[in-house]
């Protein structure tokens, strides 16, 4: 897929999360569990208070199922040359 070992690594494991939730939750739609992963990672950065146990939690879901900071310029965040480092 990708000659970029980062890449390819947290594709296998957003692939693994989702198949954890698919099983879970008995659904057979990929994309259907991604976006609703994706909404509750929303909320818990939205609604929680950001003490270490949570961030922690948070930044070890794979790179395709992160979320910028609430209220980020996503232009600049996305041009950037550093947008991976956040």
């Amino acid at each position: 897929m990708s000659d970029i070992p980062a890449f390819e690594t947290t594709l296998e494991r957003t692939n693994l999360w989702i198949q954890d939730v698919m099983t879970e939750l008995r659904s057979e739609d990929p994309h259907d569990v991604y976006i609703a992963l994706r909404g509750v990672f929303h909320a818990l950065r939205d609604r929680l208070q950001t003490d270490e146990a949570v961030r922690s939690l948070l930044l070890r879901r794979p790179l395709a199922l992160q979320c910028p900071a609430a209220g980020a310029d996503l232009t600049a965040h996305a041009t950037s040359p550093y947008a991976a480092l956040a």
